[in-house]
């Protein structure tokens, strides 16, 4: 930089303050202020914070060189316009899928947006129309309009408007703290300031102003800050040779930095993703239209084993980033999970629906249209919550499936979103002659290939229907066996949301062939409906004869209970061991007798 004549580093600058504006001088001013105030009015905010490194993922660009013309402004504006709409959806530069959002057009910016002004390398620009372009016109990947230094014409691409990233709002913010927040929450800020000679040296460290002169004003992106070190990290323009591989640090207060700063709240579109809730087609997939890769391994369409999770929202939500789906077990019952990215601008919702077909089938929706999948409670979709731009929903109701082994072929799962904006229906017509294409370019649509195993499959498998009357209770959910032989298992689960803890006995072996008893006690929300399943594994064990397996929900009382004189003994409910019966129930009737009442059950023999 110090190579290049005065008038060359002059031009590697371009920030005049508008006519709203405070001048330079006046900046400097304002933030002399700030700081006394930061000083005085400091705030639990983290301490340090860098937009390249957050938890191992880097969400600025590349550093870029406005070479010899006064379009800095331009840059400063659109790595903010970049970076926060990758932090906005969530998507890393680094993240699998994270090429898929394109560096922005600066030449778009500053040739177009900024000539249309009459701005020119020679006289340089200010933030507020610049901003205020990226919103009523938005910005072209740099494909369309590659930047080269020197006063051009605007010359985008073909059919430019259809590739815009757009805001639809942003502001300016007045003091240091609420920099610093804005920082560590929402991404990187425009900020202007003077530079003085001094600063065209800079190579490490904290800038602080020492000797120069004023040579004019510069834009930047503000990318993160370090209160140990008391100065903001910025992302400069004269490309990468220069500072520390084209960033720098400059102290809290220096050369009008921090007087004021710009942030972009919210985008109208992000090119090329899709504007709403979306499942993801494969694990590199970011939501742009048409998908890429790979369309038949959707990560988002979950199949995770025979019995339900415990808090399925977290689970799914931290594990995004992987997919944990699992084999299908023949004849058991299934639970299978759906989560969704929100891309749109603002909070979006709606719901899941899951459907099953032989691959052999999948180009004929009219064949697999009634083949929708249901959750315990025999729902045919599942509420997704209402979420922000680039959060993840999850379905906390499961769907669930018992298949049965396919020979000569293999099952799809075929996952459907409903909102208000895009309520995807199933095509009506006999076939889809490209169904991958149709995948690709319905972003509410998803494909998962799944494997049915037989091992690990019951012997049978039963559903109970339960409803729970209108007032929340105590009930045990038990499994009574009688004459079924040692070593063999059984289990029930539900995967309806409500109980606390959770319908779900996990396989149990059977140690007693005369009578065995097991369950769970679990408070039961009033009104709550669903299916219990329950499993029986024979474990090539030798069926006994007059062999009994029976799921009964029960309602325990002791004496203090009025119902207790209505209720029945073990003996008249059939059951054996009262111990045992104790220990499923956990939940403190005292040590007198109790009696119980059944609400629900179901009973299977041998022939």
């Amino acid at each position: 930089m110090l190579k290049l004549s005065d008038f060359e580093r002059k031009m590697r600058l371009g920030y005049t303050p508008g006519p709203n504006e405070p001048s330079l001088a006046e900046r400097e001013a304002i933030a002399k202020r700030n700081l006394v105030q930061f000083a005085a009015l400091r705030v639990a905010i983290t301490q340090s914070f860098d937009w390249r490194n957050v938890n191992g993922r880097n969400f600025i660009s590349s550093v870029k060189n406005q070479g010899s013309c006064g379009s800095c402004v331009a840059f400063g504006v659109t790595a903010n316009v970049e970076a926060t709409a990758r932090v906005a959806v969530n998507l890393a530069v680094n993240d699998a899928g994270g090429g898929a959002l394109p560096d922005l057009s600066e030449a778009q910016l500053f040739y177009c947006g900024g000539a249309a002004q009459g701005r020119n390398c020679g006289n340089g620009w200010w933030v507020e129309p610049a901003l205020t372009y990226c919103t009523s016109t938005g910005l072209v990947p740099i494909a369309c309009f590659p930047y080269t230094a020197g006063d051009q014409p605007c010359n985008l691409c073909a059919g430019w408007q259809s590739t815009v990233t757009k805001l639809s709002a942003w502001h300016d913010i007045n003091s240091i703290n609420d920099m610093k927040l804005w920082l560590s929450t929402r991404g990187p800020l425009t900020a202007c300031f003077t530079v003085y000679e001094d600063f065209y040296s800079y190579s490490s460290g904290v800038y602080i102003h020492t000797s120069g002169a004023n040579v004019g004003g510069h834009c930047v992106c503000c990318i993160g800050y370090d209160d140990n070190l008391q100065a903001w990290l910025c992302k400069n323009s004269w490309g990468d040779g220069w500072g520390m591989s084209g960033f720098f640090w400059i102290g809290y207060g220096q050369c009008g930095i921090d007087a004021v700063m710009s942030g972009i709240d919210s985008y109208s579109t992000i090119y090329p993703l899709y504007n709403d809730l979306f499942l993801r087609d494969n694990l590199d997939d970011a939501g742009t239209v048409p998908a890429a890769g790979t369309l038949s391994t959707s990560p988002d369409i979950i199949p995770f084993g025979t019995a339900p999770v415990a808090d399925p929202v977290s689970f799914f939500t931290n594990n995004y980033n992987s997919d944990v789906g699992q084999d299908l077990i023949a004849n058991a019952q299934n639970y299978i999970y759906m989560r969704a990215k929100n891309l749109s601008s603002g909070s979006d919702n709606g719901s899941f629906s899951l459907y099953y077909s032989p691959a052999s089938l999948l180009l004929y929706p009219s064949l697999w249209q009634n083949n929708i999948l249901k959750t315990s409670d025999g729902a045919t979709s599942v509420p997704i919550p209402s979420t922000n731009q680039g959060n993840v929903a999850v379905g906390a109701n499961p769907f669930t499936w018992q298949p049965q082994m396919i020979s000569g072929d293999h099952y799809c799962l075929i996952g459907r979103i409903v909102t208000t904006a895009n309520p995807n229906p199933i095509p009506q017509t006999g076939t889809i002659q490209d169904f991958a294409s149709y995948i690709a370019n319905n972003r509410g649509m998803g494909w998962r290939n799944v494997v049915v195993v037989n091992n690990g499959s019951p012997t049978f498998t039963q559903t109970v229907n339960y409803t729970q009357g209108t007032q929340a209770a105590q009930m045990a959910v038990i499994i009574t066996c009688t004459n079924v032989p040692v070593g063999a298992q059984v289990a029930f689960s539900c995967g309806t949301p409500g109980p606390s803890p959770a319908i779900n006995l996990p396989k149990t072996t059977v140690t007693n062939s005369g009578s065995f008893i097991v369950g769970v006690s679990a408070s039961i929300p009033a009104n709550w409906s669903s299916g219990i399943s329950y499993s029986y594994w024979g474990n090539n064990t030798t069926p006994l004869p007059g062999w009994t397996i029976g799921l009964t929900v029960v309602y325990f009382v002791n004496p203090q209970n009025k119902l207790f004189g209505q209720s029945l003994s073990f003996a008249e409910l059939g059951l054996i061991d009262e111990a045992a019966h104790r220990m499923v129930l956990k939940d403190g009737l005292g040590t007198g007798p109790i009696k119980g009442i059944i609400v629900g059950g179901h009973l299977t023999k041998s022939d």
